[in-house]
């Protein structure tokens, strides 16, 4: 289960994210259950990059605010079209360091 604190640490590293990525993509918690975060992104995503990457890298921001291995379960790029992916991460509390 995921205290406030960490609540407090996953919407932080969130917005280090979207300070970072400005225009070409933006996070938002749709929810956190259990150990899952769920999250919409939007934006133009540079194809070049490609969107997975986009992805990738709030996975890493987690990481680094919550001092703990954060695992990619899904990530759903149907929506690129629309500017928009979907990704649900989850937190492997018993690995954390």
């Amino acid at each position: 289960m995921i205290t406030q604190s960490q609540v407090d640490k996953i919407k932080k590293a969130v917005e280090r994210y979207n300070i970072f990525h400005g225009g070409e993509s933006q996070a938002t918690i749709i929810k956190i259950e259990g150990s899952k975060i769920y999250v919409k992104f939007e934006g133009t995503f540079c194809i070049a990059c490609g969107a997975d990457e986009y992805i990738l890298d709030l996975k890493y921001e987690l990481e680094d605010e919550l001092n703990c291995p954060v695992k990619l379960c899904l990530m759903d790029l149907t929506k690129l079209e629309d500017y928009e992916a979907e990704a649900i991460f989850e937190i492997e509390f018993d690995k954390c360091y």
